[in-house]
């Protein structure tokens, strides 16, 4: 039996859109957690366990519902590049991306409360970045998303949107499902 309460935690506009194609009437509940990766943490592991723990988090406030959550996690070389502090940092990473090949991780969560437990998936992308120009990390940063949404959307946005004239290509599971975050063929399967 599938729960009359379904529960997105996240605050995400992007998730919440696409959660919305599911057909079922969603309640979202932001969850605040630590976001910090572990020590010896590996980036995928990371994104899991984040998803896993904002589950954890809606569950304490809804735990008669069906909860989703999602999170995505920038991998360049091992390295994971969470949401940057300042115009500078993100400049720097995004600087580090440039006309190199990256790894978005998104893991999605699920927890229904007959199964008694959470259900964790991670779909891999790898994105490849064209040298963009100085001028178009400006213009990125000055749209305010690295420090909303972190650097994830700058992928998103060059594996979705052919028009996007920094992503020549991307690979991976479910592309590009994966990089707009909790997809429903995830949720489904879950």
């Amino acid at each position: 039996m599938i729960p009359e309460r379904w529960v997105l935690a996240s605050a995400s506009p992007r998730r919440r859109a696409l959660i919305t194609l599911l057909g079922h009437p969603v309640e979202i509940l932001p969850v605040e957690i630590d976001e910090s990766p572990q020590p010896g943490e590996g980036p995928p592991a990371c994104a899991a366990r984040l998803a896993r723990a904002k589950v954890e988090a809606a569950r304490l406030q809804a735990p008669e519902a069906l909860i989703l959550a999602a999170d995505t996690v920038v991998d360049l070389e091992g390295q994971i590049l969470g949401k940057p502090a300042d115009a500078e940092e993100a400049r720097g990473m995004l600087r580090a991306m440039r006309g190199r090949a990256h790894l978005v991780h998104t893991a999605v969560a699920v927890h229904h409360p007959p199964w008694g437990e959470t259900r964790v998936e991670v779909a891999t992308a790898r994105v490849i970045m064209r040298a963009y120009a100085d001028e178009e990390i400006e213009a990125y940063l000055a749209t305010g998303d690295p420090f909303d949404i972190g650097l994830s959307s700058f992928s998103e946005c060059r594996a979705t949107a052919s028009s996007c004239p920094t992503y020549p290509g991307a690979e991976g599971d479910h592309l590009p499902r994966n990089l707009e975050g909790p997809a429903s063929h995830h949720s489904g399967r879950a």
